[in-house]
């Protein structure tokens, strides 16, 4: 039952695919043509304007670069201009602003590009389509002629049929003749999309070089804007100094006072421990006087002792002298009594 009902919507065949592939075609070619004008009235001959630019860049004229800029319709010398204005804030400012200005331009230059990458890649299904109704419908006509009475008729369903198939492999054609020029045109254009993005940033890289040399060379008195900020600068650096300085200051009396607190505590310890140390000293003074004292006297009972012991020897040879004069008295006296 619903397949037959899906027969019946297979009555009108490929014919009006064949019309949808060709509003889609009128389509492409308005989309190329609008899109070709559009990359032609904002081209730029990359060569001969970089070499300019450089030659006024660096001459140091600001206001004949954005004159200059200013005269080129094109989407690389729209970035650059609102680069230049941000030089006064350095170059990273201008780098980020150029990054921005790229992104808006892709937006507007990769307009309507993804209706041609659509066509190119699905018309040629949308004719396949075509195809495939056209075959049933031929095949519908095949099979309701040779139901009819007669070979005249038999033979009218089959020329219908052949030209029906016919039919359908034209919508096959049609859509290949939509898809293969949306699909170079799409190319065509995304390769023109990068050509001016990379020109962009050739012509990027020719103005942050002289931004960077600019600011080695430049000095506070030549950039009014850059001795206003450096002034604000220097006078908060000053400030915060100022700061730095009272804190450290507070920090050094504190360490100060501590430090004489320790010193204070340090020469107590130290009379103290000099106290003991003279105690000691005296101490031992005092034991030396006793130990030489003590050697004295040693001294002195040794010289009574040597002055007795030689008093003993002097009795002793008194006493033996005293002998041998008697002894030799009592020999003289018997010597006389014998005689």
């Amino acid at each position: 039952m619903l397949t037959h009902e899906l027969l019946k919507a297979t009555n009108f065949g490929a014919e009006w695919i064949l019309w949808l592939l060709i509003g889609l075609f009128m389509l492409e070619i308005a989309i190329m043509v609008e899109r070709g004008f559009f990359y032609f009235k904002y081209r730029l001959n990359i060569n001969k304007f970089q070499s300019k630019f450089r030659e006024l860049l660096f001459s140091g004229d600001i206001e004949s670069v954005k004159s200059e800029l200013s005269k080129k319709r094109s989407f690389e010398t729209n970035a650059l201009i609102e680069g230049v204005k941000m030089i006064d804030f350095g170059a990273e400012s201008v780098e980020e602003t150029i990054e921005s200005m790229k992104s808006t331009n892709k937006i507007v230059l990769e307009r309507n590009l993804t209706v041609l990458g659509t066509l190119g890649n699905n018309t040629p299904f949308i004719g396949l389509f075509g195809t495939v109704l056209g075959i049933i419908k031929a095949f519908k006509d095949l099979a309701e002629a040779s139901n009819s009475a007669g070979g005249d008729m038999l033979k009218a369903g089959q020329a219908a049929v052949m030209a029906g198939i016919a039919e359908a492999l034209i919508a096959t054609g049609v859509g290949l003749a939509v898809a293969i020029p949306a699909v170079i045109a799409f190319n065509y254009f995304t390769r023109k999309v990068k050509v001016i993005q990379t020109n962009t940033d050739v012509l990027t890289g020719v103005l942050m070089s002289y931004i960077k040399r600019d600011e080695e060379s430049e000095t506070p008195d030549n950039n009014p804007t850059q001795k206003k900020m450096n002034t604000s600068v220097s006078n908060l650096d000053s400030k915060n100094d100022s700061k730095k300085k009272i804190e450290l200051n507070s920090e050094k009396k504190d360490s100060v006072s501590l430090e004489k607190k320790d010193l204070i505590n340090n020469n107590s310890v130290e009379s103290s421990l000099n106290n003991e140390i003279s105690d000691e000293k005296n101490s031992n003074i005092s034991e030396e006087n006793s130990n030489s004292e003590e050697k004295n006297s040693e001294s002195l009972i040794n010289s009574e002792l040597k002055s007795t012991e030689s008093d003993i020897k002097n009795e002793k040879n008194s006493i033996e002298t005293e002998k041998s004069v008697s002894k030799s008295k009592k020999s003289d006296k018997n010597k006389k009594g014998k005689k």
